[in-house]
């Protein structure tokens, strides 16, 4: 059954009931599912009024978007929202609360999850329900009033004072990366760049985190949707070869750049003529291309801090972490396209003897070389990895359709391993590397899903492989009985 939270001391019966809102906002599935209900009851109530618009926006995100469209219309008066799992609530209801502060908020939940939403009671939300609704509860919640407290109604006194004094100057803000320099505007001047809501922020963040590659667009769409630009916003990455178009009278154009660091590219703002390219509009497109560079730079940041998580400090290659990573997210995949991957596991011959003799630092320059030349042996969708002193793992994957007929993929994998081991044997390796000799190595190969269906036996599998390289007196590579016998000729492909 339907639960209340209990926020009003008054019975549910003696509610007022509001007219009916001009726009009522969805969030999320569970707030969707219960629209047919809502309108039920709404033109049982009254049925000589038109019906409410439903907004349905996917997530917390779009929902502060679509509401703070309405600042200057007739903004939506009750927001119904339902909560996922993973929901970062309390950024989200707070985003929500300052960009609709007449609005009833309301949650639905899971029962589980009435902790999470009587807490968000504090921080901007009226009421919350327990799914799934019953009519009762539904019909509570259409007149559940808006009581959220005052201090969280307030805006930020840069939006509730647009206007700055006569003779003072308007700082704008950017991103606080690097050393802050300040961009200012006279007086007369009086637009500049809202803030823009947490969730919003917070959002583009998790969406650069997980290496979106439109991320660029992205933000351009959110600055456009929220700031509401008189024209087309358009990014220019910087490149040195490429020669600028010119600057058009309806163009207004700022550097995206952080002090000290290569520029990003320029932020254009394509206005309908000339006389909009004012300077009030200049204002804005140069604070929104300091936010914009902040943001980048933080791309940038991220890049190289997740390249030294993932990558091999001495080799170059990709880290053991990464290499396990890797290998479980590509076997679920291979599972669901029945497509094959062979894992290659092979360590120097006696290469400690080359460290005792003639020192670390030739073993390190000896490393360094041989994954130059088994980068050179790859494709470049191959997977390189160091997984230990001189062990190393190289991961060769179907780049075609699922099981095409005639492919011997094991097959070809054993030729391309060949061709690198003579590689090895045969290079003229630098004075760095101080060898005396030849140098040699041994490995084992093992196919999914021939060998093993997980990761664990498949890396038992080319180890043991491995091991009967070197019992066959080093210097070779060999492939896993199963494979090998999957690929014996008049074997069902």
């Amino acid at each position: 059954m339907a639960t209340l939270s209990g926020t009003s001391s008054a019975p549910a019966a003696q509610r007022p009931t509001p007219a009916h809102p001009r726009h009522i906002v969805l969030v999320g599935p569970q707030a969707i599912a219960a629209r047919p209900l809502f309108e039920q009851l709404l033109h049982a109530t009254a049925p000589n009024l038109p019906s409410p618009e439903f907004l349905t926006p996917a997530s917390f995100l779009e929902a502060a978007l679509i509401t703070g469209e309405h600042d200057h219309g007739d903004p939506p008066r009750l927001i119904v929202a339902g909560l996922s799992p993973d929901e970062d609530l309390e950024p989200a209801v707070r985003s929500l609360r300052r960009i609709n502060p007449h609005a009833s908020i309301v949650l639905l939940c899971e029962p589980a999850q009435e902790s999470l939403c009587r807490k968000a009671r504090t921080f901007g939300a009226d009421d919350y329900f327990i799914v799934p609704l019953d009519a009762g509860s539904a019909r509570q919640l259409l007149a559940t009033p808006h009581s959220a407290p005052p201090e969280l109604l307030r805006r930020p006194a840069a939006a509730s004072t647009p206007h700055p004094p006569p003779g003072a100057e308007l700082e704008l803000d950017r991103p606080h990366l690097g050393p802050r320099r300040s961009s200012r505007v006279s007086a007369e001047i009086v637009s500049e760049l809202p803030s823009l809501p947490l969730l919003v922020q917070t959002e583009l963040l998790e969406e650069l985190f997980t290496e979106r590659t439109d991320f660029v667009d992205r933000a351009l769409s959110v600055l456009s949707r929220y700031i509401r630009f008189n024209g087309t916003l358009r990014f220019i990455p910087a490149s040195p070869s490429a020669t600028p178009d010119p600057e058009t009278p309806a163009q207004i154009r700022r550097p995206v750049a952080i002090a000290d660091q290569a520029p990003f590219g320029t932020l254009v703002l394509e206005v309908p003529a000339p006389h909009h390219a004012t300077p009030q509009a200049a204002a804005v497109v140069a604070q929104a291309a300091n936010w914009l560079a902040g943001m980048l730079a933080l791309l940038r940041r991220y890049e190289q801090l997740r390249s030294l998580a993932i990558t091999d400090e001495l080799s170059g290659a990709f880290n053991r972490r990464y290499f396990l990573k890797y290998m479980s997210s590509l076997l679920e995949k291979a599972k669901e396209n029945r497509s094959r991957v062979t894992l290659l596991l092979f360590d120097i011959d006696d290469f400690k003897r080359y460290n005792d003799t003639f020192g670390h630092a030739s073993g390190d320059a000896i490393i360094r070389e041989l994954i130059k030349l088994l980068r050179a042996c790859t494709r470049e969708y191959d997977l390189v990895a160091r997984i230990g002193g001189d062990e190393f793992a190289v991961v060769y994957r179907d780049n075609e359709a699922p099981r095409q007929p005639n492919s011997e993929h094991p097959k070809d994998v054993l030729v391309a391993t060949e061709r690198f081991r003579e590689a090895i044997k045969n290079h003229h390796w630098p004075q760095t590397c101080n060898i005396k000799g030849e140098v040699s190595i041994s490995g084992g190969l093992a196919t999914f899903p021939w060998d093993a269906d997980n990761l664990e036996t498949l890396m038992a599998k080319a180890d043991e492989a491995l091991l009967k390289a070197k019992a066959a007196g080093k210097n070779v590579i060999v492939m896993h009985a199963a494979a090998t016998a999957a690929n014996a000729p008049g074997t069902p492909k």
